[in-house]
């Protein structure tokens, strides 16, 4: 890379609080995609999963009652996608918190997950300049 070319990724490692926008740019992407994330859990949970449509039957049977109000059947909705949703997810966040504790053990103190991705999008413009 040319010397004015690593203008940003180096502003980004001296002032990181100057660019917490573009982190929440960023990351405020998450919450739409976790929402869509949530729904097609529970869709394939409950679709294509043989054992997973008895249980969800067998839990959302006392959640669905004749004549409940339509806010209730949407809450009960909700809370069967949130609980398909925790058992995909919930893994997947664990070993995110693993990683997030592993990370200065093996690279070093001063290394974080932002940091390390701070490098190879470095290392990326890089290869893409060669």
């Amino acid at each position: 890379m040319k010397k004015g070319e690593q203008g940003l990724f180096q502003a980004i490692r001296n002032h990181p609080t100057d660019y917490i926008w573009l982190y929440f740019t960023l990351f405020s992407t998450l919450i739409p995609t976790v929402l869509h994330l949530n729904f097609a859990c529970f869709s394939l949970l409950a679709t294509h999963i043989k054992p997973i449509p008895a249980l969800l039957r067998t839990l959302a049977k006392p959640l669905y009652q004749p004549g409940q109000d339509k806010l209730q059947t949407v809450l009960a909705t909700l809370g069967l996608c949130a609980v398909t949703t925790l058992f995909i997810v919930g893994p997947i966040a664990a070993i995110s918190h693993l990683w997030q504790f592993l990370l200065p053990l093996l690279m070093g103190e001063d290394e974080t997950t932002l940091q390390l991705l701070l490098n190879v999008a470095e290392q990326w413009a890089v290869y893409l300049q060669s």
